[in-house]
């Protein structure tokens, strides 16, 4: 059977066999136009995951932060989990640019859906993320504080 017949029939015995022809050296008998296609799509989907994570994340940390009065376990148990999810993406290294970059986007995903969870007024909450990456892997919470005036 040949490769690119594999790759649609069983793509995980399609992904071994690529994997065992690159070990072996015979890299003329690669199904390279699925393999390409393969590699760009897990690419896609872990940077999709990463930011739907941190988009999360964020969510959680500012309802956190500007309703304190209404903290729950279920925000808390949600921080955790996001931030045990990411962390594991970013064992590899591989993703931490693509972290850092998504940070700003993902935050003003964050706020326009906070908004919507809450009622708190989009313009009450911070214009530009004030987490740092190094502080969504860590296991501090935010402090307390009423929306920005």
């Amino acid at each position: 059977m040949k490769s690119a017949e594999l790759y649609e029939r069983d793509e995980t015995v399609w992904l071994e066999e690529q994997a065992r022809l690159l070990k072996q050296g015979q890299h003329q008998r690669l199904d390279l136009p699925n393999l390409i296609d393969f590699l760009e799509s897990m690419a896609r989907r872990d940077r999709r995951q990463l930011s739907n994570r941190l988009c999360q994340l964020l969510v959680h940390l500012l309802k956190w932060q500007f309703q304190s009065e209404k903290r729950t376990r279920s925000w808390r148990s949600t921080i955790n989990h996001q931030r045990i999810q990411v962390r594991k993406l970013l064992e590899s290294g591989a993703l931490r640019k693509t972290a850092e970059e998504a940070i700003p986007k993902c935050f003003r995903d964050a706020v326009k859906l906070c908004a919507l969870e809450t009622g708190i007024k989009r313009s009450m909450l911070p214009k530009s993320c004030p987490y740092s990456l190094q502080f969504l892997l860590s296991d501090e919470l935010p402090e307390s504080r009423n929306a920005v005036k």
